[in-house]
Protein backbone atom coordinates (compact mmCIF):
# COMPACT_ATOMS: atom_id res chain seq x y z
CA UNK A 1 0.00 0.00 0.00
CA UNK A 2 2.78 2.42 0.94
CA UNK A 3 4.64 1.67 -2.27
CA UNK A 4 1.45 2.28 -4.25
CA UNK A 5 0.98 5.65 -2.58
CA UNK A 6 4.61 6.57 -3.24
CA UNK A 7 4.28 5.54 -6.89
CA UNK A 8 1.18 7.68 -7.29
CA UNK A 9 2.94 10.64 -5.71
CA UNK A 10 5.87 10.24 -8.12
CA UNK A 11 3.48 10.01 -11.06
CA UNK A 12 1.58 13.05 -9.84
CA UNK A 13 4.77 15.05 -9.58
CA UNK A 14 5.79 13.92 -13.08
CA UNK A 15 2.44 15.06 -14.46
CA UNK A 16 2.80 18.35 -12.63
CA UNK A 17 6.19 18.90 -14.24
CA UNK A 18 4.70 18.03 -17.63
CA UNK A 19 1.87 20.47 -17.10
CA UNK A 20 4.31 23.17 -16.05
CA UNK A 21 6.32 22.52 -19.21
CA UNK A 22 3.20 22.76 -21.34
CA UNK A 23 2.16 25.98 -19.63
CA UNK A 24 5.66 27.31 -20.25
CA UNK A 25 5.28 26.46 -23.92
CA UNK A 26 1.99 28.31 -24.06
CA UNK A 27 3.82 31.33 -22.75
CA UNK A 28 6.23 31.45 -25.73
CA UNK A 29 5.98 34.77 -27.52
CA UNK A 30 4.15 34.85 -30.83
CA UNK A 31 5.12 37.34 -33.53
CA UNK A 32 3.20 40.56 -33.18
CA UNK A 33 1.70 40.09 -36.59
CA UNK A 34 -0.05 36.85 -35.45
CA UNK A 35 -3.01 37.15 -33.03
CA UNK A 36 -5.90 34.80 -32.16
CA UNK A 37 -9.04 35.70 -30.26
CA UNK A 38 -9.88 32.09 -29.55
CA UNK A 39 -6.73 31.47 -27.45
CA UNK A 40 -8.02 32.14 -23.96
CA UNK A 41 -5.29 33.12 -21.52
CA UNK A 42 -7.85 33.21 -18.70
CA UNK A 43 -8.33 29.44 -19.02
CA UNK A 44 -4.58 28.91 -18.87
CA UNK A 45 -4.30 31.03 -15.74
CA UNK A 46 -7.18 29.12 -14.16
CA UNK A 47 -5.43 25.84 -14.92
CA UNK A 48 -2.21 27.24 -13.49
CA UNK A 49 -3.96 28.18 -10.23
CA UNK A 50 -5.63 24.77 -10.00
CA UNK A 51 -2.27 23.15 -10.62
CA UNK A 52 -0.68 25.11 -7.76
CA UNK A 53 -3.53 24.06 -5.44
CA UNK A 54 -3.15 20.41 -6.43
CA UNK A 55 0.59 20.67 -5.87
CA UNK A 56 0.01 21.94 -2.32
CA UNK A 57 -2.47 19.13 -1.67
CA UNK A 58 -0.05 16.50 -2.95
CA UNK A 59 2.71 17.87 -0.70
CA UNK A 60 0.35 17.73 2.30
CA UNK A 61 -0.58 14.12 1.45
CA UNK A 62 3.07 13.19 1.17
CA UNK A 63 3.75 14.75 4.62
CA UNK A 64 0.87 12.75 6.15
CA UNK A 65 2.20 9.54 4.67
CA UNK A 66 5.69 10.29 6.02
CA UNK A 67 4.25 10.97 9.49
CA UNK A 68 2.24 7.73 9.44
CA UNK A 69 5.29 5.77 8.35
CA UNK A 70 7.35 7.35 11.18
CA UNK A 71 4.69 6.49 13.78
CA UNK A 72 4.57 2.93 12.58
CA UNK A 73 8.38 2.76 12.61
CA UNK A 74 8.45 4.06 16.21
CA UNK A 75 5.87 1.50 17.29
CA UNK A 76 7.83 -1.30 15.64
CA UNK A 77 11.00 -0.11 17.36
CA UNK A 78 9.27 -0.19 20.74
CA UNK A 79 7.91 -3.63 19.94
CA UNK A 80 11.40 -4.83 19.12
CA UNK A 81 12.67 -3.41 22.44
CA UNK A 82 9.92 -5.18 24.38
CA UNK A 83 10.76 -8.42 22.59
CA UNK A 84 14.42 -8.02 23.55
CA UNK A 85 13.48 -7.38 27.21
CA UNK A 86 11.15 -10.39 27.17
CA UNK A 87 13.90 -12.61 25.78
CA UNK A 88 16.31 -11.27 28.42
CA UNK A 89 13.89 -12.13 31.23
CA UNK A 90 13.39 -15.59 29.75
CA UNK A 91 17.16 -16.09 29.75
CA UNK A 92 17.35 -14.86 33.37
CA UNK A 93 14.56 -17.22 34.39
CA UNK A 94 16.33 -20.07 32.63
CA UNK A 95 19.56 -19.32 34.53
CA UNK A 96 17.71 -19.05 37.86
CA UNK A 97 15.87 -22.28 37.20
CA UNK A 98 19.22 -23.95 36.48
CA UNK A 99 20.65 -22.52 39.67
CA UNK A 100 17.63 -23.73 41.61
CA UNK A 101 17.98 -27.19 40.11
CA UNK A 102 21.68 -27.27 41.07
CA UNK A 103 20.89 -26.04 44.59
CA UNK A 104 18.12 -28.59 44.96
CA UNK A 105 20.50 -31.37 43.87
CA UNK A 106 23.16 -30.07 46.25
CA UNK A 107 20.59 -29.82 49.02
CA UNK A 108 19.49 -33.41 48.41
CA UNK A 109 23.12 -34.59 48.47
CA UNK A 110 23.67 -32.69 51.70
CA UNK A 111 20.61 -34.28 53.19
CA UNK A 112 21.85 -37.75 52.20
CA UNK A 113 25.33 -37.04 53.60
CA UNK A 114 23.84 -35.64 56.79
CA UNK A 115 21.68 -38.71 57.15
CA UNK A 116 24.71 -40.97 56.67
CA UNK A 117 26.77 -39.01 59.17
CA UNK A 118 23.89 -39.04 61.59
CA UNK A 119 23.75 -42.87 61.47
CA UNK A 120 27.53 -43.15 61.71
CA UNK A 121 27.52 -40.76 64.62
CA UNK A 122 24.81 -42.74 66.41
CA UNK A 123 26.70 -46.04 65.82
CA UNK A 124 29.99 -44.56 67.02
CA UNK A 125 28.32 -42.99 69.96
CA UNK A 126 26.69 -46.33 70.87
CA UNK A 127 30.00 -48.19 70.62
CA UNK A 128 31.70 -45.53 72.66
CA UNK A 129 29.08 -45.78 75.33
CA UNK A 130 29.44 -49.59 75.39
CA UNK A 131 33.15 -49.26 75.89
CA UNK A 132 32.65 -46.83 78.69
CA UNK A 133 30.22 -49.21 80.39
CA UNK A 134 32.63 -52.12 80.09
CA UNK A 135 35.54 -50.08 81.38
CA UNK A 136 33.46 -48.87 84.24
CA UNK A 137 32.29 -52.34 85.13
CA UNK A 138 35.63 -54.09 84.81
CA UNK A 139 37.97 -51.25 85.58
CA UNK A 140 41.53 -51.03 84.34
CA UNK A 141 42.30 -54.51 85.81
CA UNK A 142 40.63 -56.10 82.82
CA UNK A 143 43.63 -55.27 80.60
CA UNK A 144 46.00 -56.77 83.24
CA UNK A 145 43.87 -59.91 83.51
CA UNK A 146 44.16 -60.40 79.81
CA UNK A 147 47.94 -60.18 80.05
CA UNK A 148 48.23 -62.48 83.05
CA UNK A 149 46.20 -65.17 81.34
CA UNK A 150 49.08 -65.72 78.85
CA UNK A 151 50.44 -69.29 78.74
CA UNK A 152 53.82 -68.43 77.28
CA UNK A 153 55.90 -65.59 76.00
CA UNK A 154 54.43 -65.70 72.53
CA UNK A 155 50.96 -65.69 73.92
CA UNK A 156 51.92 -62.79 76.17
CA UNK A 157 53.21 -60.74 73.28
CA UNK A 158 50.09 -61.44 71.33
CA UNK A 159 47.88 -60.51 74.27
CA UNK A 160 49.94 -57.30 74.80
CA UNK A 161 49.47 -56.35 71.10
CA UNK A 162 45.76 -57.02 71.40
CA UNK A 163 45.46 -54.85 74.50
CA UNK A 164 47.36 -52.07 72.76
CA UNK A 165 45.04 -52.38 69.75
CA UNK A 166 41.98 -52.16 72.00
CA UNK A 167 43.34 -49.03 73.66
CA UNK A 168 44.16 -47.51 70.24
CA UNK A 169 40.76 -48.41 68.83
CA UNK A 170 39.08 -46.80 71.79
CA UNK A 171 41.07 -43.65 71.22
CA UNK A 172 40.30 -43.64 67.50
CA UNK A 173 36.66 -44.35 68.14
CA UNK A 174 36.47 -41.39 70.49
CA UNK A 175 38.25 -39.20 67.93
CA UNK A 176 35.90 -40.34 65.14
CA UNK A 177 32.90 -39.56 67.30
CA UNK A 178 34.27 -36.03 67.74
CA UNK A 179 35.00 -35.67 64.00
CA UNK A 180 31.61 -37.07 62.97
CA UNK A 181 29.89 -34.66 65.31
CA UNK A 182 31.88 -31.73 63.90
CA UNK A 183 31.25 -32.81 60.28
CA UNK A 184 27.57 -33.21 61.04
CA UNK A 185 27.41 -29.70 62.43
CA UNK A 186 29.25 -28.39 59.29
CA UNK A 187 26.81 -30.15 56.96
CA UNK A 188 23.90 -28.75 58.94
CA UNK A 189 25.42 -25.28 58.46
CA UNK A 190 25.83 -25.96 54.68
CA UNK A 191 22.22 -27.13 54.56
CA UNK A 192 21.08 -23.97 56.29
CA UNK A 193 23.11 -21.87 53.79
CA UNK A 194 21.72 -23.86 50.82
CA UNK A 195 18.20 -23.36 52.19
CA UNK A 196 18.85 -19.62 52.45
CA UNK A 197 20.23 -19.47 48.86
CA UNK A 198 17.32 -21.52 47.59
CA UNK A 199 14.86 -19.26 49.34
CA UNK A 200 16.64 -16.21 47.86
CA UNK A 201 16.58 -17.73 44.38
CA UNK A 202 12.90 -18.54 44.79
CA UNK A 203 12.30 -14.95 45.84
CA UNK A 204 14.27 -13.60 42.81
CA UNK A 205 12.47 -15.97 40.53
CA UNK A 206 9.16 -14.80 41.87
CA UNK A 207 10.15 -11.15 41.34
CA UNK A 208 11.39 -11.84 37.81
CA UNK A 209 8.24 -13.77 37.04
CA UNK A 210 6.15 -10.84 38.26
CA UNK A 211 8.25 -8.43 36.16
CA UNK A 212 7.89 -10.70 33.16
CA UNK A 213 4.15 -10.85 33.66
CA UNK A 214 4.13 -7.05 33.82
CA UNK A 215 6.21 -6.86 30.64
CA UNK A 216 3.84 -9.30 28.96
CA UNK A 217 0.87 -7.13 29.92
CA UNK A 218 2.65 -4.03 28.60
CA UNK A 219 3.66 -5.87 25.47
CA UNK A 220 0.10 -7.02 24.81
CA UNK A 221 -1.01 -3.41 25.25
CA UNK A 222 1.69 -2.29 22.83
CA UNK A 223 0.68 -4.91 20.29
CA UNK A 224 -2.93 -3.77 20.51
CA UNK A 225 -1.83 -0.14 20.03
CA UNK A 226 0.41 -1.15 17.15
CA UNK A 227 -2.34 -3.09 15.42
CA UNK A 228 -4.66 -0.11 15.84
CA UNK A 229 -1.96 2.23 14.49
CA UNK A 230 -1.28 -0.05 11.53
CA UNK A 231 -4.99 -0.26 10.76
CA UNK A 232 -5.29 3.52 11.01
CA UNK A 233 -2.25 3.94 8.74
CA UNK A 234 -3.76 1.46 6.29
CA UNK A 235 -7.05 3.33 6.19
CA UNK A 236 -5.20 6.65 5.86
CA UNK A 237 -3.06 5.25 3.06
CA UNK A 238 -6.15 3.97 1.26
CA UNK A 239 -7.74 7.42 1.54
CA UNK A 240 -4.54 9.04 0.32
CA UNK A 241 -4.36 6.54 -2.52
CA UNK A 242 -7.92 7.37 -3.53
CA UNK A 243 -7.22 11.11 -3.30
CA UNK A 244 -4.06 10.78 -5.36
CA UNK A 245 -5.88 8.63 -7.92
CA UNK A 246 -8.56 11.28 -8.27
CA UNK A 247 -5.88 13.98 -8.48
CA UNK A 248 -4.08 11.98 -11.16
CA UNK A 249 -7.25 11.59 -13.18
CA UNK A 250 -8.03 15.28 -12.90
CA UNK A 251 -4.50 16.25 -13.76
CA UNK A 252 -4.48 13.86 -16.72
CA UNK A 253 -7.62 15.54 -18.01
CA UNK A 254 -6.13 19.00 -17.47
CA UNK A 255 -2.88 18.06 -19.20
CA UNK A 256 -4.73 16.46 -22.12
CA UNK A 257 -6.96 19.51 -22.47
CA UNK A 258 -4.09 21.95 -22.27
CA UNK A 259 -1.95 19.92 -24.69
CA UNK A 260 -4.85 19.74 -27.16
CA UNK A 261 -5.42 23.49 -26.85
CA UNK A 262 -1.73 24.16 -27.28
CA UNK A 263 -1.52 21.88 -30.32
CA UNK A 264 -4.49 23.66 -31.88
CA UNK A 265 -2.94 27.03 -31.03
CA UNK A 266 0.40 26.00 -32.52
CA UNK A 267 -1.38 24.71 -35.63
CA UNK A 268 -3.11 28.04 -36.09
CA UNK A 269 0.12 29.91 -35.44
CA UNK A 270 2.00 27.75 -37.95
CA UNK A 271 -0.82 28.18 -40.46
CA UNK A 272 -0.79 31.94 -40.00
CA UNK A 273 3.00 32.00 -40.20
CA UNK A 274 2.90 29.94 -43.40
CA UNK A 275 0.31 32.27 -44.83
CA UNK A 276 2.33 35.25 -43.68
CA UNK A 277 5.44 33.72 -45.23
CA UNK A 278 3.65 33.02 -48.49
CA UNK A 279 2.33 36.56 -48.60
CA UNK A 280 5.81 37.87 -47.83
CA UNK A 281 7.35 35.66 -50.53
CA UNK A 282 4.69 36.73 -53.02
CA UNK A 283 5.30 40.38 -52.13
CA UNK A 284 9.04 39.95 -52.58
CA UNK A 285 8.48 38.04 -55.81
CA UNK A 286 6.30 40.79 -57.16
CA UNK A 287 8.84 43.39 -56.09
CA UNK A 288 11.63 41.38 -57.74
CA UNK A 289 9.45 40.85 -60.78
CA UNK A 290 8.87 44.56 -60.95
CA UNK A 291 12.57 45.29 -60.55
CA UNK A 292 13.49 42.71 -63.19
CA UNK A 293 10.83 43.99 -65.53
CA UNK A 294 12.06 47.51 -65.08
CA UNK A 295 15.65 46.35 -65.55
CA UNK A 296 14.78 44.37 -68.65
CA UNK A 297 12.84 47.34 -70.08
CA UNK A 298 15.86 49.49 -69.45
CA UNK A 299 18.11 46.94 -71.12
CA UNK A 300 15.73 46.45 -74.01
CA UNK A 301 16.16 50.06 -74.95
CA UNK A 302 19.93 50.03 -74.67
CA UNK A 303 21.07 46.39 -75.09
CA UNK A 304 21.42 44.89 -78.55
CA UNK A 305 20.39 41.34 -79.42
CA UNK A 306 23.11 38.78 -80.12
CA UNK A 307 23.31 35.75 -82.40
CA UNK A 308 22.03 32.60 -80.58
CA UNK A 309 24.88 30.34 -81.77
CA UNK A 310 28.64 30.60 -82.30
CA UNK A 311 29.08 33.01 -85.26
CA UNK A 312 30.43 30.32 -87.58
CA UNK A 313 27.04 28.62 -87.52
CA UNK A 314 25.08 31.04 -89.75
CA UNK A 315 23.45 28.80 -92.37
CA UNK A 316 19.70 29.29 -92.48
CA UNK A 317 17.80 26.15 -93.44
CA UNK A 318 14.30 27.54 -93.05
CA UNK A 319 13.12 31.16 -92.99
CA UNK A 320 10.30 32.95 -91.19
CA UNK A 321 6.84 32.53 -92.84
CA UNK A 322 8.27 29.96 -95.21
CA UNK A 323 5.77 27.35 -96.34
CA UNK A 324 7.09 23.91 -95.41
CA UNK A 325 5.99 20.48 -96.53
CA UNK A 326 8.02 17.83 -94.73
CA UNK A 327 6.88 14.79 -96.70
CA UNK A 328 9.22 12.37 -94.92
CA UNK A 329 7.44 13.05 -91.62
CA UNK A 330 4.05 14.06 -92.97
CA UNK A 331 4.25 17.59 -91.64
CA UNK A 332 3.09 20.77 -93.41
CA UNK A 333 2.93 24.34 -92.03
CA UNK A 334 3.96 27.95 -92.35
CA UNK A 335 7.24 28.41 -90.49
CA UNK A 336 6.85 30.69 -87.44
CA UNK A 337 10.58 31.17 -86.82
CA UNK A 338 13.98 30.60 -88.33
CA UNK A 339 16.04 27.38 -88.39
CA UNK A 340 19.85 27.58 -88.07
CA UNK A 341 21.91 24.47 -88.86
CA UNK A 342 24.46 23.38 -86.24
CA UNK A 343 26.03 20.12 -85.03
CA UNK A 344 24.62 18.17 -82.12
CA UNK A 345 25.71 19.65 -78.76
CA UNK A 346 26.47 23.16 -80.10
CA UNK A 347 25.91 25.75 -77.32
CA UNK A 348 22.77 27.88 -77.57
CA UNK A 349 23.03 31.44 -76.20
CA UNK A 350 20.40 33.82 -74.81
CA UNK A 351 20.00 36.58 -77.37
CA UNK A 352 19.37 39.14 -74.64
CA UNK A 353 19.01 39.44 -70.84
CA UNK A 354 15.68 38.21 -69.53
CA UNK A 355 13.72 35.80 -67.32
CA UNK A 356 13.14 32.17 -68.28
CA UNK A 357 9.38 31.70 -68.33
CA UNK A 358 9.58 28.08 -69.51
CA UNK A 359 12.28 25.44 -69.63
CA UNK A 360 10.84 22.06 -70.59
CA UNK A 361 9.24 19.94 -73.29
CA UNK A 362 6.77 21.61 -75.66
CA UNK A 363 4.85 19.72 -78.34
CA UNK A 364 6.60 20.07 -81.67
CA UNK A 365 9.45 22.10 -80.16
CA UNK A 366 10.92 19.25 -78.10
CA UNK A 367 13.21 20.53 -75.34
CA UNK A 368 12.43 24.24 -75.36
CA UNK A 369 13.43 27.48 -73.61
CA UNK A 370 11.30 30.65 -73.56
CA UNK A 371 12.82 33.93 -72.35
CA UNK A 372 10.86 37.12 -71.52
CA UNK A 373 12.96 40.20 -72.42
CA UNK A 374 10.38 42.79 -71.37
CA UNK A 375 8.29 45.14 -73.46
CA UNK A 376 6.27 42.14 -74.64
CA UNK A 377 9.27 40.49 -76.40
CA UNK A 378 9.76 36.71 -75.90
CA UNK A 379 12.47 34.60 -77.57
CA UNK A 380 11.98 30.83 -78.10
CA UNK A 381 14.68 28.16 -78.59
CA UNK A 382 13.52 24.71 -79.81
CA UNK A 383 14.77 21.15 -80.50
CA UNK A 384 17.55 21.28 -77.84
CA UNK A 385 19.25 18.07 -76.75
CA UNK A 386 19.82 19.41 -73.23
CA UNK A 387 18.57 22.36 -71.18
CA UNK A 388 21.04 24.31 -69.02
CA UNK A 389 18.55 26.58 -67.25
CA UNK A 390 15.23 26.24 -65.47
CA UNK A 391 11.97 28.11 -65.30
CA UNK A 392 12.31 31.30 -63.21
CA UNK A 393 16.03 31.78 -63.86
CA UNK A 394 17.36 35.21 -64.83
CA UNK A 395 19.75 34.80 -67.75
CA UNK A 396 22.08 37.36 -69.28
CA UNK A 397 22.88 38.14 -72.88
CA UNK A 398 25.19 35.47 -74.39
CA UNK A 399 24.63 32.94 -71.49
CA UNK A 400 24.68 29.28 -72.52
CA UNK A 401 21.10 28.15 -71.91
CA UNK A 402 20.92 24.86 -73.91
CA UNK A 403 22.60 22.56 -76.46
CA UNK A 404 21.57 21.92 -80.09
CA UNK A 405 19.71 18.66 -80.54
CA UNK A 406 17.11 16.69 -82.46
CA UNK A 407 14.05 16.71 -80.18
CA UNK A 408 10.47 17.53 -81.26
CA UNK A 409 9.41 17.65 -84.96
CA UNK A 410 12.62 17.95 -86.95
CA UNK A 411 14.57 16.26 -89.70
CA UNK A 412 18.10 17.23 -88.65
CA UNK A 413 20.24 18.93 -86.04
CA UNK A 414 19.45 22.65 -85.88
CA UNK A 415 18.21 25.46 -83.64
CA UNK A 416 14.69 26.78 -84.12
CA UNK A 417 14.77 30.44 -83.00
CA UNK A 418 11.48 32.29 -82.72
CA UNK A 419 10.41 35.75 -81.53
CA UNK A 420 7.01 36.86 -80.32
CA UNK A 421 5.80 40.36 -79.53
CA UNK A 422 2.80 40.54 -77.31
CA UNK A 423 2.12 36.91 -78.18
CA UNK A 424 2.36 37.33 -81.98
CA UNK A 425 5.13 35.66 -84.01
CA UNK A 426 7.42 38.23 -85.65
CA UNK A 427 10.40 38.18 -87.96
CA UNK A 428 13.56 37.09 -86.01
CA UNK A 429 15.77 39.20 -88.26
CA UNK A 430 14.05 42.27 -86.82
CA UNK A 431 16.08 41.53 -83.65
CA UNK A 432 19.11 39.46 -84.59
CA UNK A 433 21.56 39.79 -87.46
CA UNK A 434 23.15 36.92 -89.36
CA UNK A 435 26.90 37.02 -88.73
CA UNK A 436 29.20 37.10 -91.75
CA UNK A 437 31.31 34.10 -92.51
Amino acid sequence: MKNSVKNRICRLLALILSLVAVIAVTSVAVPAAVTYDDVKTDDTEDLRRRLEKMTEESNALAAKIKSAEQSEADALARKELYDQMHNLYIEQLTVLEGQMAALEAEFAECEREAERLEKEYEQSYENFCGLLRMTYEEGSSSYIAILLGAENLGDLLARAERVAGMIGYNKRLMQRVKEANAELESKKAELDESRAKLAESESQLKVKQEELDAWDVENEKLLAELEAQIQADKESAEKLDASLSAANDELDALVSKLIAEEEERQRKIEEALRQQQLEEEERRRLELEKILQEEMEKQSSSEEYTWPLPSKYNRITSWFNEDRNLIEIGYKDTHGGMDIAAPNGTPIYAVKTGRVILAGVVSGYGNCVMIDHGNGIVSIYGHASRLLCKTGDIVTKGQNIALVGLTGITTGYHLHIEFRKNGVRVEPLNYISIPKS
